[in-house]
């Protein structure tokens, strides 16, 4: 299941850098008005429901650089929604990224109910995410966006971040990210 606000906030995504109308043609014009209806909304969608938006903007055919922006658009709505107080710590001073990523399992579950998200410490300021048992992985679009959300999130916490899909060796499912910063 994906929580309602997720999709809402890709749709905004979309539509502010201009692909409402190429986004609802590939959705179809029933299912466009569903869309619509559940992005007012605040509930668990089904998995399916979300699978059919991913693969909608995927359809249309978005570079790696649009799809970080609608990334950014997400995180920057995610940053306000759910870490706000921490995010406005971090622009004072003394939290780093490793603070929101050692809560990344709870900001997670509360996007998603289904499949897990691991963090590991692969150096000082270096980080690999690993996603496992998420269908939604299986969808370009979903994986790529997802680099922008994290890029968006990670910037509140560091000068400059460096966040990469690594595309190798994917299982069905899964997704992993590299992060970097300074």
């Amino acid at each position: 299941m994906v929580k309602s606000t997720l999709i809402a906030t890709s749709r905004q995504g979309l539509f502010t850098a201009g692909h409402q109308h190429a986004y609802e043609r590939a959705l179809g014009g029933e299912l466009a008005g569903r869309m619509q209806a559940v992005a007012m909304s605040n509930e668990w969608l089904p998995l399916e429901l979300a699978e059919l938006h991913y693969r909608a903007a995927d359809a249309i055919g978005l570079s790696v650089d649009e799809m970080h922006l609608v990334g950014n658009v997400v995180g920057a709505r995610i940053e306000g929604a759910l870490m706000g107080s921490l995010a406005r710590l971090a622009r004072t001073g003394g939290i780093t990224p490793w603070t929101p990523l050692s809560r990344l399992d709870q900001l997670w579950f509360r996007m998603y109910r289904g499949g897990s998200i691991a963090v590991f410490e692969t150096g000082p300021k270096d980080a690999r995410i690993e996603i496992v048992d998420n269908d939604l992985a299986n969808i370009r679009y979903w994986r790529v966006a997802l680099t922008g959300l994290m890029h968006g999130i990670g910037k509140v916490f560091a000068k400059t971040m460096i966040t990469n899909l690594v595309q190798r060796d994917r299982a069905a499912g899964t997704a992993t990210y590299t992060l970097r910063w300074v």
